[in-house]
């Protein structure tokens, strides 16, 4: 950090303000990926609700799979860039091993979340297409 000659003035250097950037991008593409299911989440009855929960809980998982891919990749990118400094090999094997992990987690999750939701409350996601005709009249 660079400090001024002045006592309540503080400019932080500016390498220091673009250090911790990328998590913060993350999580705010994050957000943006997830705003339209917030905006439009207005529900009817139980049953839209429970679609539109059903809708949420698909891009969280789309969103952590992609998450768990990057941690994958990453783990294999250091795996073999770092073939001679063991410590970073080592590095490398805990990112591939916690992306496998984490795969596995995340198919269960959306294994239970479709038989409960799916199964059990019968709750049809993908819904059916409405043709109109020339007419104006829904087929």
């Amino acid at each position: 950090m660079q400090y001024s000659h002045h006592l309540f003035s503080f400019r932080p250097h500016p390498k220091a303000a673009f250090k911790n950037l990328a998590p913060k991008a993350a999580f705010g593409c994050g957000i943006l990926f997830l705003f339209p299911t917030a905006v439009f989440a207005q529900a009817d009855d139980i049953f839209d609700l429970s679609g539109t929960i059903y809708d949420l809980l698909g891009r969280l998982g789309v969103f952590f799979f992609a998450l768990a891919v990057m941690l994958f990749i990453w783990g294999v990118v250091k795996f073999i860039k770092n073939a001679n400094d063991t410590t970073e090999h080592e590095a490398g094997k805990k990112f591939i091993l916690w992306g496998i992990i984490s795969f596995v987690v995340l198919v269960s999750l959306w294994a239970i979340a479709e038989l409960v939701l799916v199964d059990t409350f019968d709750i049809d996601t993908v819904g059916e297409l409405e043709y109109i005709d020339k007419n104006d009249d829904t087929l």
